[in-house]
């Protein structure tokens, strides 16, 4: 199931559900950091993957994490 859904995203965009099953409360420079971007490209890619309804942002002001859709 989770590689029909990942199906519709770059090689690239797929690593991300992974590493937010891994850890959910990755911030954004965390994410750049571990996927080697700038934090506009990265910015971009959970843009795209939030548009696809791949990801969501839930929870509190303080207590938010990324949420998969699968």
């Amino acid at each position: 199931m989770f590689d029909k859904v990942l199906e519709k995203v770059s090689e690239r965009e797929r690593k991300f559900p992974k590493l937010f099953i891994e850890y959910p409360r990755y911030t954004r420079k965390v994410l750049s950091e571990k996927m080697e971007v700038c934090l506009k490209t990265m910015g971009e890619y959970l843009k795209a993957l939030k548009e696809k309804r791949i990801i969501e942002r839930a929870g509190s002001d303080w207590g938010d994490y990324w949420k998969v859709n699968l």
